[in-house]
């Protein structure tokens, strides 16, 4: 049975053990025939700060809505 897969790396950097252990688990997924979307918190371009606080929606940047998609 093919699973849908969303592998999140929170290590920010490039070259790390949790890197090489995501690349490894993906591999081995896809392998499998399971698809996998990988999100690497690290990568993502946007904005963290609310400029005004709850009293506004701020739109998500296309990564952060990339990541949502992926996660639903």
């Amino acid at each position: 049975m093919s699973r849908k897969i969303v592998l999140i790396l929170g290590h920010p950097a490039q070259e790390s053990l949790c890197g090489q252990l995501a690349d490894r688990y993906q591999r081995s997924a896809e392998a499998l025939g399971h698809a996998v979307r990988r999100l690497e918190l690290g990568q993502l371009q946007f904005d963290p700060v609310l400029h005004e606080g709850y009293r506004q929606v701020q739109p998500l940047e296309p990564d952060l809505q990339r990541a949502q998609a992926d996660l639903r």
